[in-house]
């Protein structure tokens, strides 16, 4: 997780919103980084929130027993 800036978003909110996963939430560590391990397959809706930025949902599709990575920037 960036800001518009690029430095790391520590301490924002990464909840799923749509998917198999509905109501699981992380929060971003000092380097701006989340996880949701051994999630099942699937499409899943994510949405970010964090104190003086634009909060964002996007679609992240996971492969079973692989995961995938993304990157979130945030805006004010």
């Amino acid at each position: 997780m960036r800001n518009q800036s690029n430095a790391p978003v520590v301490g924002a909110t990464v909840k799923i919103v749509g998917g198999p996963a509905v109501g699981q939430s992380r929060t971003t560590s000092s380097t701006g980084q989340f996880s949701f391990a051994g999630l099942p397959g699937g499409a899943y809706t994510i949405e970010v929130r964090a104190a003086n930025l634009r909060p964002t949902r996007l679609t992240v599709n996971v492969r079973g027993g692989a995961g995938a990575f993304v990157t979130v920037t945030l805006r004010r």
